[in-house]
C-alpha cells in the first residue's frame, strides 16, 4: 500500500526507480577494482506476457545478457546460491522482471562476469543505502 499522498502508480514505479538509481550509482567504480567491472550496463523493465521472449542467462567473453529476470533470480545466479538460502524481503523482487545487458571492455570468462555481477550488486546496494 502506498503511503498517504502517493498514488498506486508511484508505488508500482518505486522498484524501477530504485533500480535505476542504483545503476547510476554503480558508475562510480573503484579504480582498484576496475579490472573486474563492466564497462557498460543497461537494465530496463521487461513486460512478461504473450509473445514475451524470455532468455536464459547468456555470457560470452564480451559481456552478458539476460531478458526476463527478477532481482531475486539475479542474486541467486550472481552468488551461486540456492532458493532456500535467500531471504526475500520484498515481493517485487520476485514479480518485477528486467532485461539486463552488460558489456566488458576486455574479454572475460563467465566466472569473472559473475564476480562483476556481484560487485555491481554490492555497489547498487551501497549506493541505495546512502540515498535513504
Amino acid at each position: 500500500m502506498a503511503p498517504s499522498g502517493l498514488s498506486k502508480a508511484n508505488d508500482q514505479a518505486a522498484p524501477a526507480v530504485c533500480l535505476a538509481l542504483a545503476f547510476v550509482c554503480t558508475a562510480q567504480v573503484n579504480p582498484a577494482n576496475s579490472t573486474l567491472a563492466f564497462s557498460a550496463v543497461s537494465i530496463e523493465p521487461f513486460a512478461v506476457g504473450p509473445g514475451a521472449k524470455l532468455s536464459p542467462f547468456q555470457a560470452d567473453p564480451g559481456g552478458l545478457r539476460w531478458h526476463g529476470v527478477t532481482l531475486h533470480g539475479l542474486i541467486l545466479r550472481a552468488y551461486g546460491i540456492d532458493e532456500g538460502q535467500l531471504l526475500v524481503a520484498e515481493d517485487w523482487t520476485q514479480s518485477e522482471y528486467f532485461s539486463i545487458d552488460a558489456a566488458t571492455s576486455t574479454a572475460a570468462t563467465t566466472d569473472q562476469e559473475l564476480v562483476m555481477l556481484r560487485q555491481f550488486s554490492i555497489n547498487a546496494l551501497t549506493c541505495g543505502s546512502r540515498s535513504k
